[in-house]
């Protein structure tokens, strides 16, 4: 099972995974991130990424640092199942790097973009 974290402008939204199937998504405070201890504990996550559009409180990053298990930052960096032929990833935004990984489980024949 996999945990990922979308933390936006106003909202964090925890969606969690077993395999590409969806099992919940829960939705949180993006400063507090108060569900995010009740969501992991759930289940038996194994590993979580999140991607983050705004400066992260110091709350929020105690809350991930807490995590019983693995968490990964989603950069421009992050190793992606796609290739990607943007001239500069590094100002693309983490959250569109992420639809387009999505879009591209989905229509399995997408290999870049």
């Amino acid at each position: 099972m996999h945990l990922v974290i979308d933390i936006g402008n106003t909202a964090a939204k925890l969606g969690t995974f077993e395999g590409d199937k969806l099992l919940e998504v829960a939705y949180t405070n993006n400063d507090t991130l108060e569900a995010l201890p009740e969501v992991a504990n759930r289940y038996p996550i194994k590993a979580a990424i999140y991607s983050t559009t705004v400066d992260l409180s110091d709350e929020a990053m105690e809350k991930i640092a807490q995590l019983p298990f693995p968490c990964y930052k989603m950069t421009s960096t992050t190793p992606i199942p796609i290739t990607c032929a943007y001239e500069q990833p590094e100002t693309l935004g983490t959250d569109r790097i992420a639809a387009v990984v999505g879009a591209a489980s989905i229509n399995r024949e997408c290999l870049c973009w």
